[in-house]
């Protein structure tokens, strides 16, 4: 993941915080049995950025009800500590200020283009079907569009496009409400799906926050070595996976054409690679284990 080395390195930071927070706060829940402790870490992660807020529904759909209500509670006690140090109505202000950035149906959030460099399904669609949108320099040589929609048109895809994504759980999850995870591998599957969402679902999204992505590559490469090649398409997974970590370090590589991987909005395309090798590889049908020996 080497295109993170162009990025702020103390978002960076904070970014990798933040997945370990949702990494260990559901370990924390469903291993360590250890609600309380799960639970405040990834309220933690919800309180200073919004998108570990995925794995809520999931706590309840796996009939982590405890772990859920912990959180609830977690994220209750820290919104309201603000209020308590500096004050209500101060307090009060901040929370407000961070909700209205939030808003899912302002122009802001909708088509996500107050920065170049911001990613995401709202960024990237956006830049398909609104000309000239954005402030890349690469906007002035090389079209990036491929029809011209009116905003409210790019709206509906917009949402559309997200509500998609967001009902795609269901095919990871594939069981009744409140009943646990097949295996661990089928777990990590599905929360590797959750967080590799987040810089999708959500806007204002930077190259760093592709850091969510890692589980599910890890997921699949674990997979590709592992396990042994049953199926004539094997290779073909290789080279997809080959490909999708490829863009992700383009900038590395080839950093002199950074503007343009911001301008085609590349680590969406590496994401969807991602995502679809996801849904194509579970555990129960990528063959046996080799033998570690």
């Amino acid at each position: 993941m080497s295109f993170l080395l162009y990025t702020n390195f103390h978002q960076l930071q904070f970014t990798i915080i933040l997945l370990y927070l949702c990494l260990e706060g559901m370990h924390q829940i469903i291993h360590e049995k250890r609600n309380w402790l799960g639970a405040f870490l990834i309220g933690l992660g919800v309180i200073a950025k919004i998108g570990p807020i995925v794995l809520l529904p999931y706590l309840i759909y796996r009939g982590h009800f405890k772990g859920f209500l912990w959180t609830i509670f977690s994220m209750c006690l820290l919104v309201a500590l603000p209020s308590i140090v500096f004050g209500v109505g101060q307090g009060s202000e901040m929370w407000i200020g961070w909700g209205s950035q939030l808003n899912p149906l302002s122009d802001l959030n909708v088509f996500d283009m107050n920065n170049e460099k911001n990613q995401g399904l709202s960024a990237w669609l956006s830049t398909l079907f609104i000309e000239g949108i954005g402030h890349s320099k690469a906007n002035r040589e090389v079209s990036r569009h491929i029809a011209d929609l009116s905003p409210d048109s790019v709206k509906i895809i917009i949402l559309m496009a997200r509500i998609s994504l967001a009902t795609m759980v269901l095919y990871f999850l594939r069981s009744l409400p409140f009943k646990k995870a097949q295996n661990d591998q089928y777990r990590f599957r599905e929360i590797s799906f959750l967080l590799l969402a987040i810089p999708l679902l959500f806007p204002q999204q930077r190259s760093y926050n592709f850091l969510f992505v890692m589980p599910a590559a890890a997921y699949l490469a674990y997979q590709l070595v592992f396990y042994k090649p049953i199926k004539k398409s094997f290779r073909i997974k290789w080279i997809l996976f080959f490909i999708a970590m490829l863009i992700l370090n383009l900038e590395l590589l080839l950093g002199e054409f950074r503007p343009y991987y911001w301008h085609f909005k590349t680590l969406i395309y590496a994401t969807f690679i991602l995502l679809f090798l996801l849904v194509i590889m579970s555990p129960s049908t990528e063959g046996r284990a080799q033998s570690l020996d």
